[in-house]
């Protein structure tokens, strides 16, 4: 068993080697570090540090484009957003949305200089996590079923070479087609140059329930060459599904794509947002991932996420102390 948990918030040398430490301790294999715009810019020769002390207590290290130009998972801001407009994609309704493109060549370059970044860390992976499209209903807007991206220069061009039409402005069968295929190229490009410099790749898919305006093809993914790693994050205190329910069923998805691809399968617990009184769901959680075969099971994130407010459940200790225990 591989037990791994997501860490951020603190960049204080000492004090993350302490929770290193801790970790290694208590039975995790490795960290994932998160790998923001921000961490990459002010932090680089610090994250350098912090992987070294990880590796020297025995951990490997994951590190996530955290939020990275809006496209990836977590809440980290993006600056290239407002630095780079040139990149945005451009919703059906002619606006600029607050994401970069997926297919925009020169962000492609620009998420190539992270790689090269991340190598230089020496992480032993990087979670290309929850990539997806602007998600209207995300920002709360009032019209957001009618919404969607991307319609740029690039994607237009793209879209009539593939379907040798122009790009309309309304959803249709094509469009959804283009914007998963669109996916899929992103992550073999990243993927490819990753395995170049010597990174292997895990990819953490969103959810269909998180991410119903974009219908992807798991297994496309699953079988691209330079995928390592391939899992999902079941969040079932975000559903309206039992714990049963939901991990059950992305637990069995993910082994039986796994086992075909010969993959490492990787599965993620929620410890953020819980509940009070919903507590023991997690040792259910653990129990399902398990009898699934499920041989490699991460938490989001360290101590239950206690130290940012937004995230932080009704009951944290609780939380950490039953996701210690099952990992015991």
């Amino acid at each position: 068993m591989q037990y791994g948990v997501s860490y951020f918030g603190n960049r204080i040398r000492r004090y993350v080697k302490q929770d290193m430490q801790y970790l290694a301790e208590q039975g995790f294999t490795y960290v994932l570090h998160t790998y923001s715009e921000n961490d990459w810019s002010y932090y680089e020769t610090t994250m350098k540090e912090i992987v070294e002390d990880a590796h020297s207590l025995g951990l490997k290290v994951h590190l996530d484009p955290w939020g990275m130009g809006g496209i990836f998972g977590g809440e980290a801001f993006s600056q290239l957003v407002s630095t780079h407009p040139e990149m945005n994609q451009v919703l059906n309704s002619g606006e600029m949305a607050p994401a970069v493109c997926l297919n925009n060549p020169l962000f492609r370059e620009h998420m190539k200089a992270w790689i090269d970044s991340a190598a230089k860390l020496q992480a032993d992976y990087i979670l290309w996590d929850e990539p997806h499209w602007y998600i209207a209903r995300w920002f709360g807007r009032p019209d957001q079923k009618n919404l969607w991206t991307c319609r740029c220069p690039h994607c237009q061009t793209l879209f009539f070479r593939q379907f040798g039409y122009e790009m309309p402005t309304e959803m249709n069968q094509d469009i959804n087609q283009f914007r998963a295929d669109s996916v899929l190229s992103f992550l073999e490009d990243m993927t490819t140059y990753a395995h170049q410099v010597g990174i292997r790749n895990a990819v953490c898919l969103l959810p269909d329930e998180f991410n119903a305006d974009l219908v992807m093809d798991w297994e496309k993914v699953v079988s691209l060459p330079n995928v390592d790693m391939f899992g999902t994050d079941p969040y079932w205190y975000l559903t309206k599904y039992s714990v049963e329910e939901f991990v059950s069923r992305y637990a069995e998805r993910i082994r039986s794509l796994c086992l075909k691809y010969r993959k490492e399968e990787q599965l993620w617990i929620q410890a953020f947002r819980v509940p009070e009184n919903r507590e023991s769901e997690i040792d259910i959680a653990f129990t399902i991932m398990r009898e699934h075969g499920i041989n490699n099971i991460s938490v989001w994130g360290f101590e239950a996420c206690k130290h940012m407010s937004s995230l932080r459940p009704a009951n944290p200790e609780l939380v950490w102390k039953r996701i210690l225990d099952n990992i015991r």
